[in-house]
């Protein structure tokens, strides 16, 4: 039975800001207390030393102090030290290797999981009853070596990270909305087949092209049919998308080339733009590509088969004769690396990734009435006929093409014979752990896999770095 177990990892135990002051920790020991009752009886503090390169180095810890609080009651519990090396310490929660149990009666308690914050490793605790926990978690910092965090538990993928306050209740009011998509101080983004008008700051970024409504319809000059309204910003602006025809590639008769050149904008590829702007302006893409490309597409009631009308400002359209209500729909799938020992199963499927040459993590829709775990079991066992026991879940991504939602997971194979489903897959494969972080770096003729962009190459990362069942922190 796990136990509530608390640790925290300092470089000052004199400051309350958890900073790591350097760039490799050779070794470190983590002290895990278990506590049971309300009080704290004891302390310990064990002390590392943090070496750097050959030597020791002032830029390296130089003592890592973690206070265990034991508690005298009936049950005491076990203290667990686990001790590991990291050569990197964005990879230092490979230094935890956590385990405490005590026979505590009627109490089930344990870790929440394993969670990195960039450089940062702590244990979060399931239950943090104890003024220990409470105090001890309430410091963690919201910057951490002058980065914000945009929350305590992961870092977004491409295409999250939207900040956008998307204005729930503002969308009660039909007239009232439709005035705000409509006001001055309304921001357009325009987006031709889906791509979006993006600004260019220079050769390695942008940003999305943000309009006036004025300036928006001096483009356009009629205002297009599909709109919607994102949400509102920081500063309460109304944030509207518009869908035109045409696309990056083709260019679009909608807008005036001459009037977009004058204000500094060009329609950029969706995947394209994701490279070059925030990881919050992904996140925006995400969404208004989502929404538009449904309204797109669902013009007409799957009821009685009349005509549909957007409502409550794109989140929703409703029949104009049956009255019946249609939300956007976002439809799940599920992305494994299946594992087996040093070894991972990547996959080419038969369309996008043969003709890049590329192997992925294997992946499929989500069927109904089947939970994330029963759909990676299927899906592997579909396209490479082996079968998979314990699945642990790593992280999702929205995936705006058109609107998926990765869910990402790691998987144990229990078999390793592939029998492929040549009708999906062209190949399907073992490679070892070598082979794939060269293949990461960039360095394998014989495996290419996904850019950073993809939720694949971080499930991938993290097998291949030995973070699975880690969130992922880059």
């Amino acid at each position: 039975m796990m136990v509530n177990s608390y640790a925290l990892l300092m470089s000052d135990s004199k400051s309350s800001a958890l900073t790591i002051e350097t760039s490799r920790i050779e070794f470190a020991i983590v002290a895990v207390g278990a506590t049971v009752g309300p009080a704290v009886a004891a302390a310990a503090v064990a002390v590392g030393t943090g070496v750097g390169g050959t030597g020791v180095s002032t830029g390296a810890v130089g003592a890592i102090r973690v206070a265990v609080g034991t508690v005298v009651g009936s049950f005491v519990g076990t203290i667990a030290i686990a001790v590991g090396t990291a050569s990197d310490v964005h990879a230092i929660a490979n230094t935890a290797l956590i385990a405490a149990t005590a026979p505590i009666a009627d109490r089930r308690m344990g870790f929440r999981e394993i969670r990195i914050i960039r450089s940062l490793s702590i244990i979060e605790p399931l239950y943090p009853h104890t003024n220990a926990g409470k105090v001890m978690f309430a410091n963690l910092p919201r910057i951490f070596n002058g980065v914000p965090i945009l929350n305590r538990r992961e870092t977004p993928h491409t295409f999250a990270g939207n900040s956008i306050d998307r204005g729930d209740a503002l969308r009660r009011d039909e007239t009232k909305i439709n005035d705000l998509m409509r006001s001055a101080s309304a921001r357009v983004l325009i987006l031709a087949g889906l791509d979006p008008l993006i600004s260019i700051v220079d050769d390695s970024s942008a940003k999305l092209g943000w309009l006036s409504y004025e300036s928006a319809q001096g483009i356009v000059d009629v205002e297009p049919k599909h709109t919607t309204l994102l949400g509102v910003n920081s500063d309460g602006d109304p944030l509207v998308a518009w869908s035109l025809n045409g696309g990056a590639r083709q260019g679009s008769d909608d807008i005036s080339n001459a009037k977009t050149a004058e204000l500094g904008l060009e329609i950029c590829d969706a995947r394209e733009s994701a490279v070059l702007i925030s990881g919050e302006e992904t996140g925006i893409i995400a969404q208004a590509r989502a929404n538009l490309g449904w309204h797109a597409t669902h013009g007409y009631c799957a009821r009685c088969g009349e005509a549909t009308a957007m409502r409550r400002g794109g989140l929703m359209r409703q029949c104009t004769a049956c009255k019946a209500e249609h939300f956007p729909r976002t439809d799940p799938v599920v992305i494994t690396v299946v594992t087996n020992g040093d070894r991972c199963l990547l996959g080419q499927s038969a369309g996008r990734l043969s003709a890049m040459r590329m192997y992925s993590a294997l992946a499929g829709f989500m069927d109904q009435g089947e939970s994330m775990e029963e759909a990676v079991r299927r899906e592997v066992m579909e396209e490479a006929g082996i079968r998979v026991g314990r699945v642990q879940y790593h992280s999702t991504q929205p995936w705006p093409f058109p609107s998926s939602l990765m869910i990402g997971s790691h998987s144990e194979a229990l078999t390793t014979d592939i029998d492929i489903d040549d009708f999906e897959m062209t190949d399907v494969r073992w490679w070892d752990r070598e082979e794939v972080r060269l293949a990461l770096a960039e360095k394998n003729e014989q495996l290419r896999v996904p850019g950073p962009i993809a939720i694949a190459h971080h499930l991938i990362k993290a097998w291949a770095t030995g973070q699975v069942g880690y969130f992922r922190t880059s």
